[in-house]
């Protein structure tokens, strides 16, 4: 194991002290422990019991989004695989100037009303993500889609997504993601957190425009698509934490979350799992090896190390 740099961890607590500022009491509680504290776990089949870091999960955290990038990629890696003419499309639209939450609910609106247009019945599915990134004069909101679908016109794209926002011009891209340099370019883009260049308020302006939206969707053949399914893996196949002791998969618990579990009986209980230890502890945070790797992959894609790292 690879101890967490420490200017991620400064960055991190940072962009915490900043959501603190702005009332996100619990979000900023969560950050700050993030790498940083360890939580006990406890089986509940056997009582054995194990300390193990805590991730906070929230998609801003520099520690954490590097996991849901990489899953992501692999999700659209495995996508790809099954698509017979892979295409990526970026959409745009005129800088949002009002709430990015409706900019986002704008765009998505948007691009429902394409998939019932007659140019995008030969798409057979595929995967979309939203991106934000703030300017001066408000937000600039795009779409990335990965999809599968035979020859479609840009002209016909173009067309029908300037008729559906209203407007004599719009940017498209339309790429062919064939080869492997293609696939690399699509997958880091489908895939990729927000850089914020070190701008704590900038993060928090994100985070607060994001805050209860989804970026990230399926539609058509791959709606809701898992990916085990998109591997073809049989469900024993598929991994699942399980107890070191007894290696029961299905009854870990953390110990802090015992008072909701078991009730009053914890009162009763919670010597068989805790004991003198406490819930959870402050550590020296450390990380998993190659994680930063992947994540200098995904902002340089011409390294085309992704080869590498799945």
């Amino acid at each position: 194991m690879a101890k967490v740099p420490r200017h991620v961890l400064d960055w991190k607590n940072r962009v915490a002290d900043v959501l603190l500022d702005r009332g996100y009491e619990t979000q900023s509680t969560n950050l700050h422990k993030c790498s940083q504290t360890e939580l006990l776990l406890c089986c509940e089949s056997c009582g054995h019991s194990k300390y193990v870091v805590y991730h906070c999960g929230n998609r801003i955290c520099p520690v954490c989004s590097w996991k849901v990038s990489r899953d992501r990629a692999r999700y659209s890696e495995a996508m790809l695989q099954n698509m017979q003419y892979p295409k990526f499309i970026t959409l745009t639209m005129p800088t949002w100037t009002r709430d990015p939450r409706d900019g986002i609910k704008f765009l998505r609106a948007a691009f429902t009303k394409l998939r019932g247009q007659k140019i995008w019945r030969p798409v057979v599915g595929g995967c979309y993500q939203i991106e934000l990134k703030s300017k001066e004069n408000g937000w600039h909101i795009h779409l990335h889609i990965l999809m599968d679908a035979p020859y479609m016109p840009k002209e016909k794209i173009f067309s029908a997504w300037k008729k559906i926002l209203g407007l004599d011009f719009v940017s498209i891209r339309v790429k062919a993601c064939r080869t492997k340099a293609q696939r690399a370019y699509v997958v880091k883009y489908v895939s990729k957190n927000d850089d914020f260049h070190n701008d704590a308020e900038a993060a928090a302006d994100w985070y607060e425009a994001t805050k209860g939206t989804r970026l990230f969707g399926t539609f058509g053949t791959w709606y809701n698509a898992k990916i085990e399914e998109l591997l073809n893996l049989d469900e024993k196949d598929v991994w699942k934490p399980a107890c070191e002791n007894c290696g029961d998969p299905d009854h870990m618990f953390f110990a802090r979350d015992g008072p909701f579990i078991f009730g009053k009986e914890w009162l009763e209980v919670c010597g068989t799992f805790v004991g003198d230890n406490p819930t959870e502890r402050v550590i020296e945070a450390e990380y998993e090896a190659g994680a930063f790797a992947f994540l200098e992959a995904l902002v340089s894609p011409k390294k085309d190390k992704f080869d590498e790292l799945f």
